[in-house]
Parts: C-alpha cells; structure tokens; sequence
C-alpha cells in the first residue's frame, strides 16, 4: 500500500485540490486556524480521503472530533 501522499500544498499549506470547497472565500488568504471551522466541515462532507488524511494530519483526531460533537449534524429521533 503506497502512503505517500500527492497533494500539493499552497503557500498558505491548504492542500490546492480543496479550493473549489470554498468558492465564497479568497482561497489564497485562508488561515489554518482562522478557518478551522470551515476547513474542517467542507472537507469531512465533501473531501477525498486522501484530503481526509491531510485534514487529520493537520488538526489532529482530538480537534476534529471535537468539531464533530459541537458542530456535525445529528439526528434525533423520537420513536
């Protein structure tokens, strides 16, 4: 199995292949940590999972789960 990951980062080391995720913003100017929040829902909703990879490998588990719980979509049911 080939690990190696070919994504190319850009200077503001986003990976180059995301910016199509985040049309309303000026992709070049996007901060890691100003735009976590954003970053981290387009990417689990829409990414590959070699963007996956990076996401976690950027975040850490701990910061996207934390994400997950305070902010992903849960359905509740009553039955």
């Amino acid at each position: 199995m080939n690990t190696k990951s070919s994504l190319t980062l850009t200077a503001n080391l986003l990976p180059s292949d995301i910016a199509w995720l985040f049309p309303e913003y000026d992709f070049e100017t996007m901060d890691l940590q100003q735009h976590q929040g954003v970053i981290i829902e387009r990417i689990l909703e829409r990414g590959t999972w070699e963007q996956l990879r990076w996401l976690f490998a950027a975040y850490g588990e701990d910061r996207v789960a934390k994400w997950v719980r305070e902010h992903g979509f849960r359905v509740v049911l009553n039955v």
